[in-house]
């Protein structure tokens, strides 16, 4: 249990003796000749010493929001990984009990006026403190915390390492977003849907010219974007449920997705073999559940009737092509729906 003590004498590892500390249960090693500790904070006690942290605050509010609701959605089962901080402040250790090495368990003290910078985990911190207000009982639920003390000019380095790192890629950050609704239906359609199984690059936002995958995790996570917005009056089961039925019957009017021609050729040979296709058949599955909401699968059918050749440059070029080149702009997109549904219509 976290108390609030007041420290009366030097032991172990310290900087200046603090006064009224949080008194935390702590493993004590060391990275680059420092010091640094790990711990678990119970929720309702996080929410309080992060009252001490510099700097500002995320300006994306969804995200945490997702967060929080990722963790009261699934209290049972929600896995949150470690947050990372920086204080820079008085702190004093006690060591219990030394294991291996450098390695130790025993007591930290935290003076409670220490600034606290979070290296990670700032959206997770938020979220917590917006879970357990709409779900209280989340209070004495814990997450482990690295705690890197800053000395001398160490706020410079913990600068240059996160300048350094490199940036995870759009469809990499969906791809692992748990808290990411949208992800997790796109997940579900993938697992769902035949022509998907086996299709999908998860990494990469592009398909390399070898690949066997026909599409990208990030472009069909778009195309159900397109395809929901009409939706989000509806609980995210029965959007998980819309997209899943959606896919499939479009499918059925797609042969080619599960045939056994090499996707390379198809790449070569068709427009619904990318990524713009993809995206403006959903656009164009959002406009048909709205106009047809009881007869949008028997317009879906119609789908197979159209000649998706890239050598059909009269119904294309200019379209999902560009001089005889696929391209996946917002125009492209739109212009390749509406030729999409000027077939279906007829």
């Amino acid at each position: 249990m976290i108390r609030i003590a007041w420290i009366m004498k030097r032991v172990s590892t310290t900087t200046t003796q603090p006064g009224f500390t949080y008194r935390l249960p702590a493993i004590r090693a060391m990275q680059a000749g420092q010091e640094y500790f790990t711990t678990a904070i119970p929720f309702a006690v996080l929410t309080k010493i992060l009252k001490h942290v510099t700097g500002s605050t995320p300006v994306d509010r969804e995200r945490h929001h997702a967060v929080a609701n990722f963790l009261t959605t699934n209290p049972q089962s929600y896995v949150l990984p470690a947050m990372t901080i920086s204080i820079d402040g008085d702190y004093e250790f006690t060591a219990t009990v030394p294991l291996a090495g450098a390695v130790s368990t025993g007591i930290l003290n935290l003076a409670i006026d220490t600034d606290i910078a979070i290296l990670d985990g700032t959206y997770r911190a938020l979220g917590i403190e917006k879970a357990i207000l709409d779900l209280p009982s989340l209070s004495e639920e814990t997450i482990s915390v690295v705690i890197f003390p800053i000395l001398s000019n160490q706020s410079r380095k913990f600068g240059e390492i996160k300048s350094n790192q490199r940036k995870p890629g759009r469809s990499e950050r969906i791809v692992d977003d748990k808290t990411d609704a949208l992800a997790n239906i796109t997940r579900d359609v993938i697992s769902c849907t035949s022509a998907f199984k086996d299709s999908i690059e998860f990494r990469k936002t592009t398909i390399s010219n070898r690949s066997k995958n026909l599409f990208t995790f990030s472009g069909l996570y778009q195309a159900n974007e397109a395809l929901l917005t009409n939706q989000k009056k509806l609980a995210l089961d029965a959007q998980r449920k819309l997209a899943i039925e959606f896919w499939n019957t479009v499918q059925h009017s797609m042969p080619d997705w599960t045939s056994q021609e090499p996707r390379v050729n198809l790449r070569k040979q068709t427009v619904h073999a990318h990524g713009v296709t993809l995206c403006a058949i959903a656009k164009v599955g959002a406009t048909i559940m709205q106009r047809y909401p009881k007869s949008w699968k028997a317009k879906l059918r119609k789908l197979s009737k159209i000649d998706w050749s890239r050598s059909n440059v009269k119904l294309w070029e200019g379209k999902a092509m560009l001089g005889g080149r696929m391209t996946k702009t917002t125009a492209s997109v739109e212009l390749t729906a509406n030729t999409i549904l000027e077939q279906l219509d007829k």
